[in-house]
């Protein structure tokens, strides 16, 4: 079993050191964004978006990746914060980010990230 682990070793650093980061952000002040970026397989690509969670308007992503909230400022009461998608490159695509009410269906901002893979 020790002999296992010491063989599986070098794949799982390989895998890993070979996988890296792409940053793409969104700004909700334009009404229709288009971004394209390369990735390779298993690259972390991290969407970022200005928000505001008290104003009731978040990104939402029409794929269905779930984001973090990082709030500016502290705690103050209606301090803006940034939502941090984070997802795996696995293929070609277009994933796209709204940003809007959750009671309404028009979104006032749209982000369209095209990722192209290598």
């Amino acid at each position: 079993m020790k002999n296992l682990m010491w063989a599986a070793l070098p794949v799982l650093i390989s895998t890993s050191a070979f996988a890296g980061t792409v940053t793409v952000a969104c700004d909700y002040a334009k009404a229709k964004s288009a971004k394209s970026v390369k990735a390779h397989p298993r690259d972390l690509i991290v969407v970022s978006a200005a928000s505001n969670a008290t104003t009731g308007y978040s990104w939402v992503s029409k794929e269905g990746h779930q984001s973090r909230y990082d709030q500016n400022g502290g705690p103050a009461i209606g301090a803006g914060g940034t939502q941090v998608f984070e997802i795996n490159a696995k293929k070609d695509e277009v994933l796209t980010f709204e940003y809007k009410r959750a009671w309404e269906s028009k979104a006032v901002s749209v982000c369209k990230v095209k990722v192209t893979i290598d």
